[in-house]
């Protein structure tokens, strides 16, 4: 048997390797948090050069993959520091998961960023990345 790709679909995969991922500087990936506690949150966005970074919103969600949604911790968050590609526009705030107060939330959760930008050529455009932690 043989099999053939069309040579777009290499191009596809070539390109979305080179996407622009952020770092998570803190929380790391699977610490443990407060649920009623404020946290450090720190990314850095790791925009292409001829890219630009605006904005970030930061989520809090029990389950991002199926869902989708979450309880917005910050929106419209504004870089604390410019910078480019790994060095990028970095990102921090104080944040405190916004549960009601009778209700009582521990377990694994996303906290997922929400980057909008303006892509080359000057589109704009929101790129969503999110790593898992614990609250207790």
């Amino acid at each position: 048997m043989k099999f053939s790709f069309p040579a777009t679909g290499i191009v596809l995969a070539a390109a979305a390797a080179r996407v622009s991922a952020g770092t998570f500087i803190s929380p790391a990936a699977g610490s443990t948090i407060s649920s009623s506690e404020p946290f450090n949150f720190t990314w850095v966005s790791g925009r292409y050069f001829k890219e630009s970074s605006n904005s970030v919103t930061v989520l809090l969600s029990a389950n991002w993959d199926s869902s989708q949604e979450g309880i917005i911790l910050t929106q419209d968050l504004a870089s604390t520091a410019p910078g480019i590609g790994e060095s990028g526009p970095t990102y921090f705030a104080e944040l405190t998961p916004g549960f009601v107060a009778s209700s009582s939330h521990t377990g694994e959760f996303q906290l997922v960023v929400v980057e909008n930008f303006n892509a080359f050529g000057g589109s704009p455009a929101l790129s969503v990345q999110y790593q898992t932690i614990t609250l207790s």
